[in-house]
């Protein structure tokens, strides 16, 4: 921990060193022009680089390159106009000294009337980079996930200022939109499905603790949070659909960064002539924070790492790429090495938590006319949990109690065609493959006779098949449709989903646009739960859920937003969400067990006997308020209202375990340009969190004390709530451009005010009272960033 403090020291007194000096600082802005459909270069395009009354200029070549040189650091708009395509507007393009900035800019093909051409202007103002994705979907530029407060350079964390989405609190970042369990997110990069891709993962879910995607690496990202199009399949509630950008192809450049929380290094540059690589590693180590006092929200010090590496080549008539990424994590508390002394009771438990992804893919883009292209991806996957509890004796003795490894091992293949012979639609369609493998097991102890009883003995395989087929069509000036299908087959359940999904757009005036959709989603359960043993009171094992089918969710979406001026924009959406065959307890007089609420924490529930005959709604209402950061400030305001609900065998409607019923954001933010150069910049963002209180299954107080353990009041199910939570949280960065470098400091403090958030309730043994535990307290992190 020495270097971290003498590394940060020294970078710190660089920049102050530095600050002093102002010399002349300029920087490259290039990029590459094509057709958003085809992925065709555009030749003789050109290009407009503006800040202010400053502009530069450029033409694309013939593979629809460009280069704008001697741009000063500052935040520029760019501006980009094809003879028969609508012109399109980027905004908050930051430039600094110390790293080129790279551009990938699609041009979405104009609308021809009889005698009138219409092409509107198109400012990047959080649309999806996806065409097909006309409603519920918002674009996340890697910038604003380094920018905003509370965010943690986590882009999962980030997603949860949008409107309809919540965090799954200080310790977490689960994605829990609209009501829906985190599981039913889908995580894909580079076009392919991906396995959960964070640290400290459970076996089913989408969250952990932070996410393995590092943010410095990611090009625009699409989110995706209802009725989304066809190409995406087997999931119910949203899509992260994460690409990541290509090196630089001109120099090399790195990038270094020391905080609190770890390390981090990054270098990128050519590959032969026409070839880029990008390989970055993270080291995290909790330590530092630990020893001065932070509460980092674990029984022991969370250690991990991950990296990421790319590769990309352009070929005559397309492209092929070849990356990789993957993460390990692991949480070591060893209380038997404290002395016996200092323990409270007879025993104490030791806890070995580990848990590691790792994907590999490639991608093979190729152009057979200038109307027709394909392309292929393959990747293969694993994600592995490992749990080890031990209970240890004051004499020494010791036995294990709990023993978990699950091994989840996918490859798959996909293969996509695009089609489009007229500027107002095209086709898509497409296939996917996938091989699955599991090895998984699990053991507890059975304290009757003291032995191991089995709970995961599984080695085995299953397939996957998916077919999608979808169009979009701009039949007038200011219609436009999307519609397709989507098919799959699950071999572990033998099941078939044919599955509609159509969205409607119309823009009755400039800057106004009403968008309309409907979808039908399924989703196959996890297949720990599938494989799971239960022991019966006879000593007779069953896996009494191995022929779990899919959830259904009919998605349906009324959305309508207008640009106030150039800056300001509101969008509101309404939405219901139907869904059907939610794996419940098979008994009618049980209602407090569905899958619907699983997901939110690090441990899973698999109960015996479930069968997919649950049904549940979630409905509400979104509002959102955005001002793109223009002359120096932003500002983003949420609001969500709405309902979750699931009804089981017994006939009861009950909130899940995710209705929290409100949920606002406020974010906020102001930037400095102290001197003309763009040499020294200051950046101060602020966040607001507030939402309804989670609901929990309530703790039988009497029962409890008789039996001298938790007891819950399972008649009263999801009846109780927490408080309401509120958060502030607060960031600010110095930033000094040098010729060849460009360094960044950056404090910040979730939780700025100590608010003490209810985490959960739990009886102790000891008062024999309900006792709360509660979130992070004030959670402050600093680091120091520098690219050259």
């Amino acid at each position: 921990m020495r270097f971290l403090w003498t590394t940060l020291i020294a970078g710190l007194s660089s920049i102050f060193s530095l600050a002093a000096q102002t010399p002349t600082l300029t920087q490259t802005v290039r990029g590459t022009v094509t057709d958003a459909v085809l992925q065709q270069p555009l030749p003789g395009a050109t290009v407009q680089l503006w800040q202010d009354s400053s502009q530069w200029g450029a033409i694309t070549n013939l593979d629809g390159n460009f280069m704008l040189a001697e741009v000063p650091p500052g935040r520029y708009s760019l501006t980009v106009r094809f003879v028969g395509f609508e012109a399109r507007t980027l905004s908050n393009i930051v430039v600094t000294s110390g790293k080129a900035v790279v551009l990938t800019v699609t041009l979405e093909e104009a609308v021809y009337a009889t005698e009138e051409v219409v092409i509107e202007g198109r400012a990047a103002r959080g649309e999806a980079s996806n065409e097909m994705a006309r409603l519920s979907a918002r674009s996340l530029a890697p910038e604003a996930i380094n920018r905003f407060a509370g965010a943690r350079s986590d882009p999962s964390r980030m997603v949860s200022n949008y409107a309809g989405v919540v965090g799954g609190g200080d310790q977490r970042n689960d994605i829990i939109v609209r009501g829906n369990s985190p599981m039913g997110v889908l995580w894909r990069v580079e076009g392919v499905d991906i396995p959960n891709p964070n640290h400290f993962q459970v076996t089913g879910n989408t969250g952990g603790v932070f996410s393995i995607l590092n943010n410095n690496l990611l090009a625009s990202s699409d989110f995706l949070t209802g009725a989304f199009p066809a190409e995406y399949g087997n999931k119910t509630a949203a899509v992260f659909d994460v690409g990541l950008r290509k090196g630089n192809t001109e120099r090399r450049e790195h990038t270094f960064q020391v905080g609190l929380n770890g390390l981090e290094a990054a270098t990128e540059g050519p590959l032969g002539g026409k070839g880029s690589y990008l390989v970055s590693g993270r080291l995290f180590n909790w330590t530092l924070m630990n020893a001065l006092g932070v509460n980092v929200g674990a029984n022991g010090i969370p250690q991990f790492m991950d990296g990421t590496a790319k590769v990309d080549f352009s070929l005559k008539r397309g492209s092929v790429s070849v990356w990789t990424m993957g993460g390990q994590s692991s949480l070591y508390n060893q209380l038997s090495n404290q002395d016996t002394t200092e323990w409270e009771g007879l025993s104490v438990d030791d806890d070995n938590f580990g848990s590691r992804m790792s994907v590999v893919g490639g991608r093979y883009r190729h152009l057979y006319s200038d109307e027709l292209g394909g392309e292929l991806r393959l990747a293969w996957s694993q994600q592995v949990v490992t749990n080890e509890k031990e209970e240890v004796f004051r004499d020494g003795f010791s036995w294990q109690r709990e023993s978990l490894r699950y091994a989840e091992r996918t490859a798959q293949a996909r293969y996509e065609l695009t089609y489009q012979s007229d500027p107002r639609g095209f086709i898509k369609a497409g296939g996917a493959f996938y091989h699955i493998e599991v090895d998984a097991r699990m053991s507890d102890l059975r304290e009757a006779d003291t032995t191991q009883q089995v709970r995961l003995a599984t080695e085995g395989n299953t397939q996957q098949v998916q077919f999608y087929t979808q169009g979009q069509w701009k039949f007038a000036p200011r219609w436009e449709l999307t519609a397709g299908a989507y098919y799959q087959y699950y071999a572990q359940s033998d099941q078939h989903a044919l599955e509609p999904r159509v969205a409607l757009r119309y823009q009755p005036a400039e800057g106004h646009t009403l968008t309309l959709g409907y979808g039908r989603h399924s989703q196959s359960q996890p297949l720990l739960y599938n494989f799971f043993w239960f022991h019966q009171a006879n000593d007779d094992s069953t896996q009494s859920n191995i022929n779990l089918g899919f959830t259904q969710a009919h998605h349906g979406v009324l959305g309508y937003r207008v640009n106030l001026g150039p800056n300001w924009q509101v969008r509101s959406e309404a939405y219901y969400q139907a869904l059907s065959d939610i794996p419940v307890l098979d008994d009618p007089t049980v209602g407090w067990y569905a899958m619907a609420n699983l997901g939110a924490d690090f441990g899973f529930n698999a109960q015996p006997n479930t069968v997919n005959a649950g049904v549940g709604r979630n409905y509400g209402l979104e509002l959102t308020v955005e001002r793109s950061l223009q002359q120096g400030y932003y500002l983003l305001a949420t609001v969500s209202a709405f309902r979750s609900q699931y009804q089981a065998l017994d006939g009861v409607w009950r909130s899940t375990a995710f209705d929290l019923g409100w949920v606002a954001n406020l974010l906020a933010g102001y930037e400095w340009t102290l001197d003309p150069s763009g040499a020294k910049v200051i950046n101060v963002d602020v966040k607001m969190n507030a939402s309804g209180g989670r609901p929990y299954i309530p703790i039988d107080l009497d029962a409890s004390r008789l039996a001298d353990s938790e007891i819950p009041d399972l008649d009263r199910a999801w009846e109780a709530r927490l408080a309401p939570y509120f958060r502030l949280d607060f960031k600010a960065s110095y930033q000094i451009n040098r010729p060849r470098s460009a360094h960044q400091i950056f404090v910040a403090a979730d939780n700025l005010t100590g608010y003490a958030n209810e985490f959960y309730r739990y009886y102790d043994v000891d008062s024999r009272q309900i006792e709360t535990a509660y979130q992070f307290g004030l959670f402050p992190y600093l680091g120091y960033r520098v690219n050259f």
